[in-house]
C-alpha cells in the first residue's frame, strides 16, 4: 500500500479526531524514515538453475601462483 492510498485513510482519521490532515509527501517521508517497506512478492521463489545462483557456486581458477617458481623448476618444466 503506497502513500497515495494511505492518505485517504489518514485524512478520514484526522477529520474524525479534529486534526489537520498531513500531505502525501509527509506520509512518504514517514514511511522512509521508519523503513516501513515490505518484501516484493515477485522475488520469493529461488530457482537454483538461475545464472546468479549458479555463478556463486562455480569454483574460479586461480590466476596467481602461491609462491614464485625457483630457477631449477623453470628449467625442468620447460624441457
Amino acid at each position: 500500500m503506497g502513500k497515495e492510498k494511505l492518505k485517504i485513510f489518514v485524512d478520514d482519521y484526522c477529520k474524525n479526531k479534529g486534526l489537520t490532515p498531513i500531505s502525501e509527501s509527509s506520509i512518504g517521508n514517514i514511511i522512509k524514515r521508519y523503513k516501513l517497506f515490505y518484501q516484493k512478492t515477485g522475488r520469493i521463489y529461488h530457482d537454483p538453475a538461475h545464472w546468479r545462483a549458479r555463478s556463486k557456486n562455480t569454483p574460479h581458477s586461480k590466476l596467481r601462483l602461491k609462491h614464485p617458481m625457483k630457477p631449477e623448476e623453470v628449467r625442468t618444466h620447460s624441457l
